[in-house]
């Protein structure tokens, strides 16, 4: 029986108070109040007030730094064909890393990057990043571990890794040592393998040694819809994200996965008046399929 322990992810259910200084600060001080949270997962700190703030609030929570967004916003992709595009993507998550080593991570969260001309040349690639960046963790002694969350493979974000046969199929070529070590794990997410079509029984039972989060995140799932893919979205009739179903994951989290995972549920607030209640829901909701 896996150990739950909750977690939040500051830059959906808070965004609209993380694009400051002064903001993040008072969100990470109120958080660390709270202490409902084993896990907080949130984008890169780069402000060194912002790390103080955290390591006086936050002594024993694991954090977990999503870079996804630097990578994405510099035009960079790990699974790049192109070696000039994927080396420059390598760097920027190595510079990533430095920054990361200035405050508590537990953590560093990656995906693969879009697919650019084939399947298997974008899983060539992006085995190639993540080993690369597995020597860098190991030959500068970083404390983290590297994270990777599989996406929908070609529904909206069209990733490298996406399905579950894909995911394995990539694990199962990186060094034996990195898994044995755990030195790089899978965050599970609901609204990508549903998009993807997986069957989530098959997934848990096949990706389950890799596993050390799982996200709760709704999706609509007709193709014909006009928000179809991963939008982040709060819980609506059209999605197939509701108490019943995640309690059904849970039921399947409970039979194949071990040890501590860090459970988060995903919307993306956009009302800076509204952040603090959606959290307060969601918190709710993590608690009423978690117990």
């Amino acid at each position: 029986m896996p150990i739950y322990q909750p977690s939040i992810l500051v830059s959906n259910i808070l965004d609209p108070l993380t694009h400051n200084e002064q903001d993040l600060c008072q969100l990470y001080q109120r958080l660390g109040e709270l202490k409902r949270y084993a896990s907080i997962e949130t984008r890169i700190m780069k402000e060194a007030s912002v790390r103080a703030v955290c390591d006086e609030g936050f002594k024993t929570e694991q954090l977990t730094f999503w870079i996804t967004g630097e990578l994405s916003r510099a035009g960079l992709n790990l699974s790049s064909v192109n070696e000039s595009n994927r080396l420059s993507a390598v760097e920027k998550v190595k510079e990533m890393m430095q920054l990361a080593a200035l405050g508590r991570c537990t953590w560093l969260g990656i995906a693969s990057g879009g697919i650019e001309t084939t399947l298997k040349e974008g899983i060539d690639a992006f085995v190639k990043s993540v080993s690369e960046l597995l020597d860098e963790i190991n030959m500068k002694a970083y404390p983290f571990k590297l994270i990777i969350e599989p996406l929908d493979q070609f529904a909206h974000k069209c990733n490298v890794l996406g399905t579950t046969e894909t995911v394995l199929s990539f694990m199962h070529r990186l060094p034996a040592s990195a898994i044995e070590d755990k030195q790089v794990c899978l965050c599970w997410d609901s609204a990508h393998m549903a998009l993807n079509e997986d069957d989530f029984e098959a997934s848990f039972a096949a990706l389950a040694p890799y596993i050390v989060r799982v996200h709760f995140a709704n999706a609509i799932l007709d193709k014909q819809s006009p928000l179809y893919g991963d939008h982040h979205l709060n819980f609506c009739e059209e999605g197939f994200l509701t108490l019943k179903s995640a309690r059904a994951i849970k039921k399947l989290m409970d039979r194949y996965l071990t040890g501590e995972i860090s459970v988060a549920v995903e919307i993306r607030e956009k009302e800076r008046d509204h952040a603090w209640q959606l959290e307060a829901e969601s918190y709710a909701f993590l608690m009423q399929v978690l117990q």
